[in-house]
């Protein structure tokens, strides 16, 4: 009786083994092919995109980087944190939050958020984690988006409930074409951005933060009334052409 439970378990064994090989081996096969799709999206879009990269606890807080790309480069990126009842409010202005965003030498500079990585390189990372041979406590999540690109590529410690860390790509939504910035220094009628009394900022700034406390002062520049979040942004570009004049 103990020999038959024996190769039982050994057949188990085994048979769990020839499942992972094969799941592994699907997984490296959807993400090259999502490479292929992401390659050709890449030339159509000019390697002009941006994505954005959320987490959100269990108990309801969270933070969200969007990461902005320009000709195959990362020349943006802006951090907002959410609270429990901002996760359910896009596009509203968020109190209470730390916002910041970056650019051009300013690019890492803060510890939170998502790195500022390309579409390129987080395929490279994700590449990588299909490789990996599982452990009996790892689960590998693989999720692509309507068009096949790729969200999302990480390994779960299933031993941890809640708010296990992830271990590889976790996109949130990948946004291709032209940013505004871009579209109008082309001469493509992109969509200009402006201030609260409608002067146009220098298309060279790109989108003002579109999450903003609800204060109102002054704003540097002659740009009229509005929130510290975007007074702090105004004031951060007209120092960045100040230097550079």
């Amino acid at each position: 009786m103990k020999k038959a439970v024996s190769t039982f378990a050994l057949l188990a064994v085994l048979v769990g083994g020839l499942q992972a090989a094969d799941d592994a081996s699907t997984d490296q096969a959807k993400l090259a092919e999502s490479a292929k799709k992401w390659e050709l999206a890449k030339k159509l879009c000019n390697g002009n995109y941006s994505y954005k990269v959320r987490w959100s606890s269990f108990v309801g807080f969270g933070h969200e980087t969007r990461i902005v790309v320009r000709d195959n480069k990362v020349s943006e990126r802006h951090f907002k944190t959410l609270g429990e009842s901002e996760l359910v409010v896009p596009g509203q202005p968020q109190p209470n939050g730390d916002m910041w965003s970056e650019k051009g030498d300013e690019l890492g500079s803060h510890k939170k958020g998502a790195s500022a990585k390309t579409l390129d390189e987080l395929y490279t990372e994700a590449q990588e984690v299909v490789k990996k041979t599982l452990q009996a406590h790892e689960r590998r999540y693989v999720r692509f988006d309507k068009h096949g690109l790729l969200l999302a590529c990480f390994i779960v410690d299933t031993r941890i409930a809640d708010d296990a860390p992830t271990k590889g790509v976790n996109i949130s939504s990948i946004t291709l074409g032209e940013t505004g910035a871009t579209k109008d220094k082309l001469g493509n009628g992109g969509k200009v951005f402006k201030a609260p009394n409608g002067k146009p900022f220098p298309a060279h700034w790109g989108e003002p933060p579109q999450y903003q406390t609800r204060d109102i002062r002054p704003l540097p520049g002659g740009y009229g009334q509005g929130s510290s979040t975007l007074a702090r942004w105004i004031q951060m570009n007209l120092d960045r052409d100040a230097k550079k004049e």
